[in-house]
């Protein structure tokens, strides 16, 4: 459902706030609040009612509550003192007092050409609470609330709404039972566990159809700041459990012969090709996001990963026409934007085209939005990284690429990340730290991106030229200076380059 109110669009389905086309930083438990005011907008809404609904009985204090109507407030341009807004009755509670229209289903406005998919469902069950305090359920179940909305924003498989899996609360149900009630194949359970000041939560993910386990992971952690805590949880199992349901998902799939397939088939294998993160894969997989496309016209994310294909070439330095890999790029980019311009994946591939484009301050942008949109997507997180870092914005940029390293150290896809934090670091005269991490980016395969090069070049600034020459041999590079760096990433921005060469001379190596 999306209501509409003033400029202001309220998204349901995507967890989304909109001002007209810019989306409006929001925290989860504050659109929670303007959301109940909206639904309930014909009545004044009490404290009690607050507390039960967003804080699941949990005991909060008054200025608790006050600070999340005062953010609610100021998400929608409003005021304590106007209240032309949220209206506040004194004693008794507050009311959303401006004219609302409901548009209907969040995806309606985007349906043209759309045909219907078989995308299975995920059902987050209450965490169970095995501390020996019963009070400890403020934490499992808020934890259980925050991944629910963090699947919701992910936005790829629908999400059993909370006040339907919270009836199994307490319950003790089989992954096939909940299934067959709810109608979701898939379920995320799980528990909390407190000693003294250490918290252990497990997840696991089972295939509601056959009760087989699908994933597991345990997490132990300090008790310190209890909602950091909780925070940090739910984006941890949110980025590994995004690729697994994919996974999943693609393992029912191929069970279907090739006259069966729809749109939701192809762009499932155009993402296991993606997932090879490969030059032989990446026109395999871009193959299956056109043939999704021409099963559905208005996919938007088959048009947005079609616009990634010619991204990773780019990136990957293959033998490719730059320049209409670009313009391709940038073309999908913008069609898939125009099919939903609330999707944080089309936003995400808009943001890498136009690092491609030369417009550096658009690809920040854009790379803010989905990241406004879905800050516990993995690749949310490391696209700030590499748009700042595009942008010049190079000690801004290197929190996002350790952050995406740290939340999913297995993820093949690090080492273009461990290229970044070497090459931020070298451009920032952390010499020491680009030399670690160039090394570590060198031993996990990465052979663009010049990577070599600035490892031997960091030695030059360092005054060390037997490292510098060593590193050289090592590396089984000629003992002369190129004139140019491979990629467009340097051909972009020539002056990196300028920096690269100068360690270089400094080493003792000659111009070519």
């Amino acid at each position: 459902m999306i209501f509409s109110f003033g400029t202001f669009n309220l998204d349901t389905q995507r967890f989304l706030l909109r001002n007209g086309d810019d989306v409006v930083d929001i925290e989860p438990q504050v659109f929670s609040v303007l959301l109940y005011l909206i639904e309930n907008r014909d009545r004044v809404v009490t404290k009690d009612e607050f507390i039960d609904h967003i804080w699941d009985g949990r005991a909060v204090s008054d200025g608790t509550l006050s600070t999340r109507i005062n953010a609610a407030r100021k998400a929608v341009g409003d005021d304590g003192k106007s209240q032309a807004v949220i209206k506040t009755f004194p004693r008794r509670g507050f009311r959303f007092i401006t004219e609302v229209n409901e548009i209907g289903k969040s995806e309606q406005q985007f349906e043209v050409g759309r045909q219907e998919t078989d995308k299975p469902s995920i059902a987050v069950l209450p965490f169970d609470n095995m501390s020996e305090e019963p009070d400890q359920d403020y934490f499992s179940d808020g934890l259980t609330q925050d991944i629910i909305t963090a699947l919701a924003a992910w936005n790829v498989f629908p999400v059993i709404g909370r006040n339907s899996t919270f009836t199994f609360k307490g319950q003790t149900a089989t992954a096939t039972e909940v299934s067959e009630k709810l109608g979701a194949r898939y379920i995320l359970e799980g528990s909390v566990r407190k000693v003294d000041e250490r918290i252990r939560i497990t997840a696991q993910l089972l295939d509601g159809k056959t009760g087989h386990h699908l994933w597991a992971h345990r997490y132990d952690r300090n008790l310190e700041d209890v909602f950091a805590l909780q925070d940090e949880i739910t984006r941890a199992i949110v980025v590994t459990l995004q690729p697994e349901l994919e996974r999943a998902a693609l393992q029912q799939s191929v069970t279907k012969p090739p006259e069966d397939f729809d749109a939701w088939d192809y762009y499932l294998r155009g993402m296991s090709y993606i997932n090879e993160m490969s030059r032989e894969a990446t026109p395999k997989a871009r193959e299956m996001f056109e043939r999704a496309l021409v099963c559905d016209t208005g996919y938007a994310r088959a048009a947005a990963y079609c616009s990634f294909t010619y991204h990773r070439e780019l990136r990957m330095e293959a033998e490719v026409d730059h320049a209409l890999n670009a313009e391709k790029c940038l073309e999908y980019a913008e069609a898939a934007i125009n099919l939903d311009p609330s999707d944080y994946v089309c936003h995400w591939a808009l943001a890498l085209a136009c690092n491609w484009t030369g417009d550096f301050a658009r690809a920040v942008a854009e790379a803010r939005i989905t990241y406004s949109i879905n800050p516990n997507w993995l690749e949310s997180i490391r696209t700030m990284g590499s748009m700042l870092t595009g942008n010049g914005q190079l000690e801004e940029a290197l929190p996002y690429l350790e952050e995406a390293l740290r939340l999913n150290p297995l993820d093949p896809a690090n080492r273009t990340h461990e290229m970044g934090i070497a090459r931020n670091n070298f451009l920032i005269d952390n010499y020491e730290q680009a030399i670690e991490w160039g090394r570590k980016a060198i031993e996990v395969g990465v052979d663009y991106g010049a990577i070599d090069w600035i490892v031997i070049s960091a030695y030059g600034h360092l005054g060390d030229a037997d490292a510098a020459r060593s590193a050289l041999k090592e590396l089984g590079l000629r003992n002369e200076i190129p004139e140019t760096f491979a990629g467009e990433w340097f051909q972009l921005r020539p002056h990196y380059g300028e920096k690269i060469k100068e360690g270089l001379r400094k080493a003792g190596i000659p111009d070519s």
